[in-house]
């Protein structure tokens, strides 16, 4: 009778052992669990963040887009050709890396008839002069810009014009 008191004692013990580590291991893994999740939270935050930022660049974007382009543009804004199913990421990213490309190639075009943009510049007022030239406050697309005329006299070489300028 004894024996078996004792046997008994000693599955009991086990018993309570195994319960004991059993716990243990559950509060480590709790423990972890409320660590990942504090990881997790902080990482979301940066996310948001970063998310907020690339918002507001995107929005610039849209705008640069749309002074240089004489476009409204804009989130949800497509351009003639542009679906999103031929862009190459098939996401708002690639059709913002069309659009992006599309500006780049007709800067380009753009870019040749410097007449055109000279006709685009209005001096509005004088803001300073110097030796040779004076500075204007101006506009040009939109944009308030500083212009700037040199003034060189005729008789100066064209090695000397190059350095005043």
């Amino acid at each position: 009778v004894t024996a078996a008191v004792i046997l008994g004692n000693l599955v009991l013990a086990v018993l309570i052992g195994t319960i004991m580590a059993s716990w243990a291991e559950q509060q480590r893994l709790l423990g972890d669990v409320l660590e990942s999740n504090v990881q997790l939270e902080k990482t979301t935050a940066k996310l948001q963040e970063e998310k907020l930022r690339l918002d507001a660049l995107l929005v610039r974007q849209y705008n640069l887009l749309a002074v240089l382009g004489g476009r409204s543009g804009g989130p949800g804004c497509k351009e003639a050709g542009s679906g999103s199913d031929s862009s190459p990421l098939g996401s708002k990213e690639g059709l913002t890396l069309e659009r992006i490309e599309n500006m780049r190639r007709q800067l380009a075009v753009n870019s040749n008839s410097s007449a055109q943009d000279l006709e685009s510049i209005q001096t509005l007022e004088l803001l300073g002069e110097g030796t040779f030239g004076k500075v204007y406050k101006g506009l040009w697309r939109g944009t308030v810009v500083a212009v700037k005329t040199m003034l060189l006299p005729a008789n100066m070489s064209g090695a000397e014009k190059r350095e005043k300028m």
